[in-house]
């Protein structure tokens, strides 16, 4: 029996394998559990465009792959509290076109954009994974989405860090439909 085909398709599941772990191993995702509303003193720091929300604004410190924070945390509009706000109150309430999440400095300098609302929005739900480490700060960050409509889930082009600019920036392209691998 020759053993070539067996032995060539073991190598290629391993090469497989040890390519999506590394691909992988050094992103972190960053949790909910990490998320806090943010203080008044902070809140003064933030876009204006997020003042009308900031009892529903939390921030999320961003811990590196040996659960290190960092000097970076995302700061967001809990969309799914400000709406409940109002349901409590026995109002409906419109969506509103929210301000997207910002990555800020530990003195809140704003240095990027996430493109989708976090933790989630009416629908979709964005995992935001921080990766490629150099000196304790993520030279990637990978935007993936899961979404329960017809189009399914979607993932967004990495966004990268310019040294250049100090910003996040996301690379140019357009979403992507199915799951990263």
């Amino acid at each position: 029996m020759n053993k070539l085909p067996c032995l060539l398709i073991a190598i290629g599941c391993l090469l497989f394998w040890v390519n999506r772990v590394d691909a992988k191993s050094d992103f972190v995702i960053i949790s909910e559990k990490q998320c806090y509303p943010i203080e008044i003193s902070q809140a003064n720091r933030l876009p204006s465009e997020f003042q009308k929300y900031i009892n529903y604004t939390k921030k999320c410190d961003v811990k590196d792959q040996n659960n290190v924070e960092t000097k970076l945390s995302i700061v967001s509009i809990w969309v799914d509290e400000y709406y409940l706000s109002f349901s409590a109150a026995g109002r409906t309430q419109r969506w509103e076109n929210f301000p997207l999440p910002v990555i800020v400095t530990d003195n809140f300098k704003v240095i990027g954009r996430l493109p989708e609302i976090y933790p989630r929005d009416d629908v979709t739900e964005p995992e935001v994974f921080f990766g490629k480490w150099e000196n304790g700060m993520p030279k990637e960050i990978r935007i993936d989405v899961t979404n329960p409509a017809v189009d399914g889930d979607y993932f967004y082009p990495p966004i990268f860090w310019n040294s250049i600019t100090q910003q996040y920036e996301m690379k140019k392209g357009e979403v992507i439909h199915g799951r990263r691998r």
